[in-house]
């Protein structure tokens, strides 16, 4: 028969000092969990806001205005541009 919960046999292992484990355990016990599964649960929420907080970046609504307009009239392309253009097809060839 199958079960409801997924096997964890996987290990995260750290070091505190003992205010620190002693700060967590008090955390935990007031939030009615046990150490581990309080610093599973919060350590999950820290790195899926890391993550998110780097994944994806809001723009105010006028610069995406700006954004959007520059990607729809590009600005005809400068010197060095071209320059830099050529000397990629020197190296390169056509290969993007």
């Amino acid at each position: 028969m199958s079960t409801a919960r997924k096997r964890k046999d996987n290990n995260i292992n750290i070091r505190a000092a003992m205010n620190e484990k002693e700060l967590i355990k008090k955390a935990a016990d007031m939030s009615g969990l046990d150490t581990s599964t309080f610093m599973l649960f919060h350590s999950i929420e820290a790195a899926k806001k890391t993550i998110s907080q780097t994944d994806v970046f809001v723009l105010s609504r006028r610069d995406a205005e700006l954004v959007a307009d520059a990607l729809l009239n590009p600005p005809a392309p400068n010197e060095a541009l071209k320059r830099a253009f050529k000397r990629h097809k020197e190296i390169f060839g056509n290969k993007v």
